[in-house]
């Protein structure tokens, strides 16, 4: 009886793969050696299609048999046509630290200080907002390298701005949260992550977020930490005067009586308060415009008080009704 025939053996499969990609390979460096339409249009091809990725070693075998079907059909027009479009727009601020750095070695060097300082070591140009990317553009033309670096070296040296009256800027509230998930890898790390994921995309860069975002999660981890310690405080008889903590300026329909009383009110663990409030909450965090209103709100009726759980259901249905939230 003859023998059945055996399955391919696991090792021949991946070798017959490897050299179809290998001559898929040869291929098309042989049409860009011999042909200059072909080589042009395989820059186009990488430059729409592959993120710019030119080396067709770095391609799987289905992209390359891809673009030499698409070429020997004649099918590259409209990726042309995408490839003058993009070369004809305007360099991003990606486009030019990137060209920044292929053209002058002290710019890659000053770019990798400013990163490794400022940024918490990403480098990558993609991973970083076009605001974080042109201070350093702007900062790089005016004074070179030696000034990028002056830069660094204060940062790290704890010689920076620090964190503001109102906040501070986005590289300093940056630089709050990296250095909290550091210091805090469990809690605070954790409820950062958290945050971005319901509010922010999943993106848990603080750099590729505004700074009304990144201030708003300061804003509320310490109105928990307040609920937290004032109940504490009560709980051990301490007083503790919060009137004129954070009072900048006064106001005409300001009643520091009202203030000092009503800011002596516990958080409501009422489980309708709790509901209407973080309803509040929400919006402010995704609307600027409810959180001026929601201001406004506190100072007209409750002496400047702005826990909404400090509010009663009254106060908190009004405000959501008003502003169709």
């Amino acid at each position: 009886q003859p023998f059945a025939a055996l399955p391919p053996h696991p090792a021949k499969q991946l070798f017959a793969a490897m050299a179809g990609k290998e001559a898929l390979v040869i291929q098309i460096k042989e049409l860009q050696r011999t042909d200059p339409n072909a080589k042009q249009a395989w820059t186009d091809f990488s430059d729409t299609q592959l993120n710019g990725a030119r080396d067709p070693n770095r391609q799987d075998e289905a992209v390359l048999a891809n673009f030499l079907t698409l070429y020997s059909t004649g099918g590259l027009s409209s990726i042309q046509q995408q490839a003058a479009a993009y070369r004809a727009a305007p360099p991003t601020p990606m486009d030019k630290i990137k060209l920044l750095q292929k053209s002058d070695p002290l710019a890659r060097q000053a770019w990798t200080d400013y990163c490794d300082a400022m940024l918490g070591g990403i480098k990558d140009p993609n991973r970083h907002d076009p605001n974080t990317i042109n201070q350093f553009l702007q900062l790089y033309q005016t004074g070179g390298a030696p000034a990028v670096q002056q830069a660094a070296r204060a940062w790290g040296g704890g010689n920076g701005k620090g964190m503001g009256k109102g906040g501070g800027t986005l590289t300093d509230l940056c630089s709050f949260i990296k250095a909290g998930q550091k210091a805090s890898p469990e809690h605070f790390r954790t409820a950062w992550v958290t945050y971005c994921t319901v509010y922010g995309g999943g993106r848990c860069d603080p750099g590729r977020h505004d700074e009304s975002f990144v201030s708003g999660f300061v804003e509320y981890i310490g109105e928990l930490a307040n609920h937290g310690l004032t109940a504490l405080a009560q709980q051990a008889g301490i007083q503790v005067d919060t009137a004129e903590v954070g009072q900048k300026r006064k106001h005409g329909w300001d009643d520091p009586s009202a203030k000092r009383s009503a800011s002596s009110i516990a958080p409501s663990n009422d489980p309708m308060i709790i509901q209407l409030a973080e309803r509040v909450k929400n919006a402010q965090r995704q609307n600027p415009a409810t959180k001026e209103a929601w201001i406004m709100h506190c100072n007209q009726t409750a002496g400047g008080v702005k826990d909404p759980l400090r509010h009663d259901a009254g106060s908190l249905q009004t405000f959501l009704a008003i502003n169709g939230v």
